[in-house]
């Protein structure tokens, strides 16, 4: 009331409790509404961010107004936002574009595409993820794997000695500890979003503002279907490049039905179109391999991402649904079995490659790459083999090369 000058206003009774927030609705006298949110005791992110973003799009991109925030808990009981409620349409469907009548799909498409590139056109230094900030995309993703690499290389280079005198399961003892971390972090680094033939280029040093998902509950549109507002914005001011790439929700999915698929390619199409239009209005350039960055639209596979380098210990969990959800294998390949095999595939490696004494990473992507293109046979004999090393089989013996 304080903010509209005396203007009487209700709060609603009912409250959603989303991710990070609970939400009410402030109704006015005059019938403007407001919402305010008010930061869960779990969430850790500031409001601020998420101010100076929105303000920042705000000329660029429908998005709410913000009349007040704090990020201290003394003024009201909790940290809070708020801001301008905007009443609109949802596309109340599974996927986004077809809880939109057909006739207004193109206006749409044309919508979200331009949103795409105007978040772009609002640039940010840096991109924070849990409180860090990060001035490349690979200072997130890709340094702190190449380091952990490194430093089990150093430790398995340490024990050399064993190595030589054929004391194999001695070695693999001394070293299993750094065996797992380099087996966890290949399994990681060498999917297709990040590994070195296959990512996208790192010469960015400006990162795009952080729209929300492009799905119902974020999207609100007008009786016509213009976007009247998007909603549901991030306490992170920005993302990193790699993972900016979204598609409007669905659109990401395949399908067997050939019409299906057809509509479907139609629309992705005529969304990057919007998009890259936009973005040689705004004469942004350096977006032209697309194709590499459109994996990073499977938001549910990049959370697996996420998941494991923003943790400090692995599980076999974990490391299972790396396997299963980034690799096309078989399903009787289990994440123990093919650690088994990596065991013997890297003595393997040691014996028979100079270069992987010298802590070429280089060597050990190839060699994990390789080894989770096996066909499944073969992965279940050199499984076997690796056991064998476990159980002092394989001791003083020239160490077996690969098949």
């Amino acid at each position: 009331m304080q903010l509209r000058v005396g203007v009487r206003c209700i709060v609603s009774p009912k409250y959603y409790i989303g991710e990070n927030n609970l939400v009410r609705e402030i109704v006015f006298q005059d019938g403007v509404v407001w919402i305010a949110l008010f930061a869960r005791l779990d969430s850790r992110e500031e409001f601020a961010g998420q101010v100076r973003l929105m303000q920042s799009l705000q000329a660029h991109i429908p998005v709410p107004e913000v009349y007040a925030f704090s990020d201290e808990r003394s003024e009201l009981g909790g940290r809070y936002l708020l801001m301008e409620g905007i009443c609109g349409l949802k596309a109340e469907a599974e996927y986004l574009m077809f809880g939109i009548p057909d006739r207004h799909w193109n206006q749409v498409l044309e919508q979200l595409g331009t949103f795409m590139a105007r978040g772009m056109a609002v640039p940010w230094k840096t991109f924070q993820i849990e409180g860090h900030a990060y001035e490349k995309d690979s200072a997130f993703w890709i340094d702190p794997a190449q380091k952990n690499i490194q430093i089990a290389l150093n430790e398995i280079i340490e024990h050399k000695s064993l190595f030589a005198r054929g004391r194999y399961s001695t070695f693999i003892e001394h070293v299993s500890m750094h065996l797992k971390s380099l087996f966890a972090e290949l399994l990681y680094l060498c999917n297709e979003f990040l590994h070195p033939n296959t990512r996208a280029s790192d010469i960015s040093r400006t990162f795009p503002s952080h729209l929300p998902s492009f799905k119902m509950e974020n999207v609100l549109f007008d009786h016509e279907y213009n976007v009247k507002g998007i909603i549901g914005f991030s306490r992170a001011e920005s993302v990193s490049t790699w993972d900016y790439f979204q598609y409007p929700l669905g659109l990401e999915d395949s399908f067997d039905d050939h019409p299906m698929t057809h509509t479907i390619t139609w629309m992705r199409e005529s969304f990057m179109d919007a998009w890259r239009r936009e973005l040689s209005v705004h004469g942004i350039h350096g977006w032209d391999d697309m194709q590499r960055r459109e994996k990073w639209c499977q938001k549910d596979k990049v959370a697996l991402l996420y998941q494991f380098r923003t943790s400090t210990e692995h599980s076999s969990r974990e490391l299972g649904r790396l396997l299963s959800e980034l690799y096309k294998v078989d399903k009787s390949v289990t994440i123990e079995i093919l650690f088994e095999a990596f065991i013997f595939v890297v003595c393997s490696v040691l014996a028979y490659q100079t270069a992987a004494w010298d802590g070429n990473l280089n060597v050990y992507i190839d060699t994990f790459c390789r080894l989770v293109k096996l066909d499944t046979v073969m992965l279940h004999n050199i499984a076997e083999r690796g056991r064998y090393v476990s159980l002092r089989l394989l001791d003083q013996k020239p160490f077996p090369q690969l098949p």
